[in-house]
């Protein structure tokens, strides 16, 4: 799917009991959707970014992508999704509820220096 902020993503639910759920969500794909909406122009990378025309602009939309973010998200495609749990079932509080279980961060030192620091 493509949403208007995340971009790229996709939600991939089980067919069977407990219908469990998995949401891939990229946060430079977030950052760039961020950048279009403020018409910013900026260089990406397939996973990064070469060149922001406000870098501290940048700094400051990827400080503040949040939970709140990929929650509101969540609930944005859950009720436009074909969804296994019916309306009685959500009336009776039967909800899926988002856990990480995927984290990629990177390297401290890439994004400033353009250089990886050593792995010890």
């Amino acid at each position: 799917m493509h949403d208007a902020d995340w971009g790229p993503a996709f939600i991939k639910v089980g067919t069977y009991l407990p219908y469990p759920v998995r949401v891939c969500l990229n946060g430079n794909e977030w950052l760039k959707q961020q950048l279009r909406k403020e018409a910013m122009p900026f260089d990406s990378l397939d996973n990064g970014f070469v060149w922001c025309a406000d870098p501290e602009r940048l700094q400051q939309l990827a400080d503040s992508l949040s939970p709140a973010d990929v929650q509101a998200f969540f609930d944005r495609w859950v009720d436009q999704l074909p969804w296994p749990l019916t309306a009685a079932d959500r009336a009776a509080s039967y909800r899926h509820r988002l856990s990480i279980w995927q984290l990629e961060e990177p390297y401290p030192g890439l994004h400033h220096t353009g250089v990886r620091p050593p792995l010890l």
